[in-house]
């Protein structure tokens, strides 16, 4: 009986060692282990390959060898640099090089776009100005003159899918104000902005001498907009939205405030000498240096941001930092830059001579640099399986020149757009650190740089000016591309 119960326990626990020894070996493989005559080593490295779109058929290379992925995978590579290629019918080719690490799985998105690039029509007015919601989910555009008075308004419209199918207005228009005579005086100078509110429910209205209306979308659209200075009572330099979209941070000279636009109260943020007054705002909370610390405010209240075990730069003389991320920031010191993730207390100093911001990827992860005229990409990846990160500089041979030139993140920050504003008006889109460049359109109609991707990153949409015999009365309508299919 005892011996009968023995050989039950030793069954048992032998099975129990086999099932736990072949997850472990398949866990191990899964993170690059090979399998060797001298047993199971963790050598290697794998590369997951996820294809936008998801379905193509395509051809791999890698190192100009043909291979077949097997589960998206390339599994058993010695750690080094690898070139991959991918070919698809229809679509241009896609190439990178990457360094694969000993027991680390590393994912690639590929984003092939269509050779064929085809223009559908989405409105049918003249519109005067487009302007795209950091998220991709609406384009908000003004029609200033119109033979119908009904058109002429600030307007909106979705750009992502609506989950109900049978929604009736899925993607229509939306009028969301008329112009009163203060907008009509503001748009007809021709230099403003229209700025949306990171939930989409307001929009900020302003232009180049810093006059800003706010717009609360959920009103009827005869409800005029806010002027945001005659309710503060003093002049504005400068104003983001905060707070989840329920208040805007407004710099005047010396003062930083923070306006509630549900209670109108407002609540003082910072008081210094105007040269002394760093800050950088977003959506959650508001950096300012104060005696060369960083301190946050949030929820009325400043305090010192908490960072571990680094040493900030002696000077900061500018702060940076995405609209929808409090987690990374990039500062200024003298001639030199730093990246700075707050979350893991890590400083790094970006090793480049005569660097000026650009802009900031809405992740975090991703900076444009100018230098001189030409655009830096400046990349981060985080390799959480050895607690480190890898960073990139690389020239993308664009270049800002003209003042119509223009880059900006696309809202998945996987890539951003270029408009050189010269004679052919060349649109180009390439991933964030500058590869894979791809000319999205080549227009002299392209008005005001007004352009930008959907939510999904796979639809472009550009405010053109029709074609016309007669240019001066000619109208410009919103235009759409397919990126997904050709």
């Amino acid at each position: 009986m005892l011996k009968s119960k023995f050989l039950t326990i030793m069954v048992v626990l032998a099975v129990f060692l086999l099932f736990a020894g072949i997850a472990a070996i398949a866990i191990i493989i899964s993170r690059g282990g090979t399998l060797t005559d001298s047993g199971l080593v963790l050598e290697s490295g794998v590369v997951r390959i996820q294809t936008d779109p998801a379905d193509l058929i395509a051809n791999f290379y890698l190192n100009d060898k043909e291979i077949k992925l097997q589960d998206k995978r390339i599994n058993g590579l010695l750690a080094g640099e690898y070139t991959i290629r991918i070919e698809a019918e229809g679509y241009s080719s896609w190439e990178k090089t990457i360094k694969v690490d000993s027991g680390i799985v590393l994912d690639i998105s590929a984003k092939l776009y269509p050779v064929e690039l085809a223009l559908s029509q989405l409105t049918n007015t003249n519109i005067d100005r487009a302007f795209f919601s950091e998220s991709g989910e609406y384009v908000y555009y003004t029609v200033t003159n119109s033979q119908f008075g009904s058109d002429i308004g600030i307007w909106r419209m979705r750009l992502a899918q609506s989950q109900f199918i049978f929604s009736p207005n899925q993607n229509q228009p939306e009028k969301i104000s008329n112009l009163t005579p203060e907008l009509k005086d503001l748009f007809s100078a021709g230099s403003y902005e229209l700025i949306p509110s990171p939930d989409n429910n307001r929009l900020m209205i302003k232009d180049d001498n810093n006059t800003i209306f706010v717009l609360s979308i959920a009103s009827n659209p005869s409800v005029s907009p806010t002027n945001l200075e005659t309710t503060l009572g003093f002049r504005i330099d400068h104003a983001a939205w905060f707070n989840n979209s329920g208040s805007i941070v407004v710099r005047s000279g010396k003062l930083l405030v923070e306006y509630n636009l549900n209670n109108s109260i407002t609540t003082l943020v910072n008081f210094a000498n105007e040269d002394d007054l760093i800050y950088a705002a977003n959506n959650f909370v508001v950096y300012v240096i104060r005696d060369n610390a960083i301190w946050q405010y949030q929820n009325s209240v400043l305090t010192p941001l908490k960072l571990e075990n680094i040493q900030l730069p002696e000077q900061i003389d500018s702060i940076y930092t995405p609209t929808n991320n409090r987690r990374f920031l990039a500062l200024k010191s003298g001639e030199n830059y730093y990246y700075l993730d707050s979350e893991k207390s890590l400083l790094y100093k970006i090793e480049e001579p005569d660097l000026e911001y650009y802009a900031f990827s809405q992740d975090g992860r991703a900076l444009l640099f100018k230098n001189n005229d030409l655009l830096l990409a400046f990349s981060v990846r985080e390799i959480i399986a050895l607690n480190t990160i890898e960073t990139k500089l690389i020239n993308t041979e664009l270049a800002i020149v003209k003042d119509k030139d223009i880059a900006k993140f696309v809202p998945q920050s996987s890539h951003f757009l270029h408009y050189k504003n010269g004679d052919d008006h060349v649109i180009t889109v390439t991933e964030k650190n500058g590869s894979n460049q791809i000319t999205l359109l080549n227009n002299a109609g392209i008005k005001n740089s007004d352009f930008g991707f959907d939510s999904t990153g796979n639809r472009f949409i550009v405010l053109l000016q029709d074609e016309s015999a007669d240019i001066e009365n000619a109208s410009s309508n919103l235009y759409t591309i397919n990126l997904e299919k050709p």
